[in-house]
């Protein structure tokens, strides 16, 4: 077993594994598809691509993606409620725009279980949606 770069060649492996594995679209990374004149998209945000092969095979896959995760800071003695939340919509609304922009995907908010319900109901109100999958994390020192 070998470990090795990713490589363009490697396409036709990783569709077929993602395939028999039955997952869905949104699983299958951008820097694994074609544009419509069949050449592979480049995806800048995806930085490391890994391939675990045992001889011609490929057995296993790794790609990490550069995220961006938000941190919110409140003042809650600043106006009324009914005031931050527009100071949020805008805040939300610039931060996503100039994040678009500089070529981010997704922006993910992670919610402390205590503020889960009220600040996730006001997430969801500024067009976020709550994912379905677990999260686990690799803190790296």
């Amino acid at each position: 077993m070998i470990v090795r770069p990713y490589t363009d060649e490697d396409l036709a492996a990783i569709v077929r594994i993602h395939t028999a594995n039955g997952l869905p679209p949104n699983c299958l990374p951008a820097c694994c598809k074609r544009d419509a004149a069949g050449n592979p998209i480049y995806a800048p945000l995806f930085f490391m691509k890994k391939i675990l092969a045992d001889g011609d095979r490929i057995c296993l896959a790794s790609f990490l993606k550069l995220t961006s995760e938000a941190f919110l800071f409140v003042d809650h003695e600043y106006a009324d409620p009914e005031r931050r939340w527009l100071a949020l919509q805008k805040l939300t609304a610039a931060t996503l725009s100039e994040a678009a922009k500089k070529g981010v995907e997704d922006v993910t908010a992670w919610v402390p279980p205590a503020l889960n319900r009220p600040f996730g109901e006001r997430l969801i109100a500024l067009g976020a949606t709550k994912s379905p999958w677990d999260s686990y994390s690799f803190l790296l020192e």
